[in-house]
């Protein structure tokens, strides 16, 4: 038997229907149901914490776990550096956007079970003696009496953002990092419900739309410049990794028109938990002793990669990736063939395919360079050879396929529609976004349900009731009869 039969060998203990392999032929169907309880390979071939967890994971939880596990622990393992073949001028990180949509009561609390596992003994540990610093020090700055001197602020290196966190503090954070560490470290953001995220957007001071688009990519900076000496003007290199849950409402809200058009969508990797009608309630195995010691043992040794006995940094760990560069071209030949193709033969969808292929293989090469790290360490935390080298290359090379056939589909399957309309129309001439008010959409006199066909129409959330009793403070408005309203502006 050759040694990749081997390596990709079922067993009696590891059912068939465990094991997937990725058809390079396959054109570009929408996923079905099936599709989420396929790993690229057996559970026990991955590396330590994805090992433990999904062995532990249900068969249709698998690969929602194996994709909720990238984001926290590409915020951990934050000083690897790839070369991405074509942007090979700037290095590339792990950071992972991560989205997981599912209707309310499908079990989305197992991804905070990871966060918590994952993030709290490590990056949350780090950061709660920071935190009581500097609430202490706030706490003695208003206590003060005039002219009392309390020192200076503390200088922190937070590392956990949540979603309704300022655009001055990110910028002060990130920028703390590099005063006093030397370099820039990753954020890590985690909302266990999308709402919040959006609910924080409605304050311009905490709307993240920009600051999550520039934080995809190391070296794009974010900055801002205030005359105030109670502000904070700096110019950071801001670094995310983020995963939320929320329904497809709360993703239709972050997710907007503009999102879609100018590609922060494509940067998010969304999963969609789509259980059959009267699913029983998915089953999470208990860890052993020895899988949570496993466990411990790689946070504890990927905490080392960042940080030194003293508290510094570590330097920055250059993984070479060129071998997998051949996998690279060999799927984006393919996708670039497939919208070629889709488009002399008139067939509609090649626009967001050709779009949402280039960061479906950016995701793709980052997951890729995170899982290879952890082999790597696994070998390491073992004192011996698990996997060779040439065994590693291999189950990375098939998990990269698997991950930007899956990134490319399941963000087509959103948004892929809305994408082709919107492009449409924009080449059109008509302006995303550019509506008139709502107010000036209706006739002199409307109805309640006029308003709220409106609302429907223009993809609002808000409640009728909401805008009514808005006008009518405002006086542009009256009552004339039982849900009538009478346009008092012109």
């Amino acid at each position: 038997m050759s040694e990749e039969k081997d390596i990709f060998q079922e067993t009696e203990a590891e059912p068939a229907a465990v094991v997937t392999e990725v058809d390079e032929d396959e054109d570009l169907a929408p996923f079905k149901t099936a599709d989420y309880v396929k790993l690229p390979f057996r559970e026990t071939l991955f590396p330590s914490i994805f090992r433990e967890n999904l062995i532990t994971a249900p068969m249709k939880r698998k690969v929602p776990i194996m994709l909720s596990l990238f984001s926290p622990l590409g915020a951990i393992d934050c000083r690897i550096r790839m070369a991405y073949p074509y942007d090979r001028k700037r290095r590339h990180a792990c950071h992972v956007q991560v989205v997981f949509e599912a209707p309310p009561s499908t079990g989305k609390g197992c991804f905070a079970d990871v966060v918590e596992q994952i993030i709290t003994p490590t990056l949350e540990a780090l950061d709660e003696k920071q935190r009581r610093q500097e609430q202490e020090y706030r706490e003695k700055k208003n206590a003060r009496t005039q002219n009392e001197k309390i020192g200076e602020a503390p200088k922190t290196t937070i590392r956990c953002l949540p979603p309704s966190t300022s655009k001055t503090v990110i910028v002060k954070r990130a920028d703390y990092y590099k005063r006093i560490l030397g370099d820039y470290l990753t954020f890590w953001m985690w909302a266990e419900e999308l709402a919040q995220v959006n609910d924080a957007g409605k304050s311009g001071f905490s709307n993240l739309r920009t600051v999550m688009r520039v934080a995809y990519d190391i070296g794009s900076k974010f900055g801002q410049d205030f005359a105030s000496d109670n502000s904070y003007s700096a110019i950071a290199d801001v670094q995310i990794c983020s995963m939320f849950c929320g329904t497809p409402q709360d993703v239709d809200d972050v997710f907007n028109k503009r999102e879609i058009v100018g590609g922060g969508c494509s940067r998010a990797i969304i999963c969609t938990l789509e259980d059959e009608t009267g699913a029983n309630p998915a089953h999470f195995e208990d860890f052993t002793p020895e899988q949570e010691a496993n466990i411990k043992r790689m946070l504890e040794l990927l905490m080392r990669q960042t940080y030194s006995e003293d508290g510094g940094l570590r330097p920055v760990i250059n993984l070479d990736m060129s071998w997998l560069f051949a996998d690279i071209d060999k799927w984006t030949n393919k996708m670039c063939r497939q919208v070629k193709d889709m488009k002399d033969r008139g067939v509609k969808g090649f626009l967001s395919i050709d779009s949402f292929r280039k960061r479906a293989s950016v995701n793709a090469f980052r997951c890729t360079g995170l899982l290879y790290h952890l082999y790597l360490l696994d070998n390491e935390m073992a004192g011996r050879e698990i996997h060779s080298e040439l065994e590693i290359r291999k189950l990375c090379r098939k998990f990269y396929k698997f991950m930007a056939d899956f990134c490319l589909k399941s963000t087509n399957n959103r948004w892929g529609q809305q994408y082709e309309d919107y492009y449409m129309k924009r080449l059109a001439g008509a302006k995303i976004d550019s509506r008139k008010a709502l107010i000036d959409q209706l006739t002199t006199t409307f109805t309640r349900a006029q308003l709220e066909e409106l609302i429907t129409k223009n993809e609002l959330s808000t409640d009728a009731r909401f805008f009514l009793s808005q006008w009518n403070a405002k006086g542009w408005i009256r009552k004339t009869a039982k849900n009538v309203y009478e346009k008092l502006r012109s």
